[in-house]
């Protein structure tokens, strides 16, 4: 909760931003003093506490910044819903408020930019807490090898400069969607398989329903190419991301524009 002057300011500045047209998830205002902000900062934003000697590093990196006077954080946001965006204590009135109307925009650009706008918000947690529980292993956010190699092989596919991938692969998952995921990563670039066909090359003859559930299932979008499975009919089907997406990426690796934005 908001201090009672702060509060007055929050209400003013939402009023400005609901009368220009702003169109945003709830946002919850959080105020830290200088040493919680570094410790979430430290933490790329997350709230949560991971046990990872490197998060200690960067705390005591942006506390001695800061005591030196060499950088300051006035605010962090993350763009869930409902938002949640961070104050530090010690800022001016005039800053807070400022720093309030960039939160505002900031999740009005979150919610309705193309490419975020169609963005479960609420999936990432639950992905995450599956994520733990199949590999028996806390969730630790870093840029190790092999995210720089999935980012700069992610940035050649999108290039049309590269058509299979090399990132080293661990895919737990019941034995048969990791039969339906290997038949997955089979399918050449550019191509496509209908659910039936899939069904039939795991052996299950029939069983489409089981195959597309299993297809959702998969986590490794794009790099194990779920979006490569179509319609019998040749319609394109379901996809977890939105069907846009679907069509965007198989425009892609087909040399097709781009399909126009709705």
């Amino acid at each position: 909760m908001l201090p009672r002057d702060l509060e007055e300011i929050r209400q003013e500045v939402e009023g400005y931003a609901r009368n220009e047209g702003l169109d945003y998830p709830e946002v919850r205002f959080v105020m830290l003093d200088f040493n919680q902000m570094n410790q979430v900062a430290a933490y790329d934003g997350f709230p949560s506490r991971y046990p990872h000697w490197r998060f200690g590093m960067e705390c005591e990196r942006l506390r001695k910044s800061y005591a030196w006077g060499l950088h300051r954080i006035y605010e962090m946001v993350v763009n869930t819903d409902p938002c949640y965006a961070y104050l530090l204590v010690s800022n001016l009135p005039i800053d807070q408020k400022l720093v309030m109307a960039h939160v505002y925009g900031h999740a009005d650009f979150f919610k309705n930019n193309y490419w975020f706008a169609h963005t479960n918000r609420r999936m990432m947690e639950a992905q995450i807490e599956t994520l733990k529980k199949r590999f028996k292993a806390a969730f630790v956010p870093e840029d190790d090898a092999v995210i720089r190699q999935t980012r700069r092989e992610l940035d050649e596919y999108f290039a049309r400069k590269r058509r299979e991938f090399t990132i080293p692969l661990d895919y737990p998952g019941t034995p048969f969607e990791t039969k339906v995921w290997t038949e997955l990563l089979k399918i050449p670039y550019g191509e496509t398989l209908s659910y039936e066909e899939l069904a039939e090359l795991t052996s299950t003859k029939g069983a489409v329903r089981a195959v597309g559930s299993a297809n959702g299932r998969n986590r490794i979008a794009i790099v194990i190419p779920c979006h490569r499975v179509v319609n019998k009919s040749g319609a394109l089907g379901g996809y977890g991301g939105g069907l846009w997406r679907k069509q965007t990426l198989l425009a892609l690796e087909q040399g097709q524009p781009r399909p126009a934005a709705k």
